[in-house]
């Protein structure tokens, strides 16, 4: 069984779901119509127990976008869908939720053991990380005043000195002095960690990102890629917010 578009490739777990719901409804065990109004999304293990994947944010925001009245999501990714407003947000941890949800007689479906519903991506319990303030900066008057005008004006800035003196902890507090996102880059810059599979925290987070790749990245690691499925890779990752480039040398760019 697959979804339509034919013509279009799919892959990835979350269509597990979707699939699901399609079976259950030519099975005559739920009803077609209702699932047809909605978007699914969702990785279903051999237990009956329906598991997070990565893009569930900018998937729910497609499916907002499509004018799906609802989306049914993983229990476990309920805070990451519920960051995109306009759209309502149905958890379900198991096949047998989904169905009740439906209208289904649940009780011959397997229900998943409390271990499987704390599932979680690896590291989706974990914060965003914080921000750093440019207040720690000691002295340096003039790189501070620097980073102060590349903020302001949108620059790049070139910094260049001797290990220590101060330019990676410069360019870690730039964000710190930036602009809160407005709603469509902070859904943006949320849709591209979640596509990474990286954490999101309860709240959208509104701060600019810092990505700052090591010198010896790869093509793929800065500009994207992969086998099977493309991920973004730093430059899309620091879209809205800053890019750190640590060089092997004496010099250090921001842009």
């Amino acid at each position: 069984m697959s979804l339509a578009p034919a013509e279009l490739r799919k892959h990835g777990a979350g269509f597990d779901l979707p699939i699901v719901c399609a079976v259950l409804a030519g099975l005559g065990v739920i009803d077609a119509e209702a699932p047809a109004r909605n978007a699914h999304i969702g990785e279903l293990a051999l237990t009956g127990a329906i598991r997070p994947v990565a893009g569930i944010l900018p998937a729910v925001h497609a499916a907002k976008q499509h004018g799906f009245e609802a989306i049914l999501v993983p229990a476990s990714a309920r805070a990451e869908a519920e960051l995109v407003e306009g759209i309502r947000v149905v958890p379900v941890a198991s096949l047998a939720e989904l169905a009740e949800y439906y209208g289904a007689d649940s009780e011959a479906l397997a229900a998943p053991t409390s271990a499987e519903r704390e599932f979680l991506l690896p590291g989706a319990a974990e914060g965003v990380g914080g921000v750093g303030d440019l207040a720690d900066v000691v002295g340096n008057d003039s790189a501070v005043r620097a980073v102060i005008i590349a903020a302001a004006g949108g620059h790049h800035l070139a910094m260049i000195g001797p290990p220590g003196s101060g330019k990676t902890m410069l360019a870690e507090r730039l964000p710190g002095i930036l602009p809160d996102l407005d709603d469509d880059a902070a859904i943006e810059v949320a849709a591209l960690r979640s596509l990474r599979g990286l954490p999101l925290g309860e709240r959208l987070d509104r701060r600019p990102p810092l990505q700052a790749p090591h010198h010896t990245a790869s093509a793929v690691a800065l500009i994207g890629g992969g086998s099977g499925v493309i991920q973004p890779g730093a430059l899309s990752l620091a879209a809205h917010g800053v890019l750190f480039l640590d060089e092997s040398g004496d010099g250090k760019y921001t842009s």
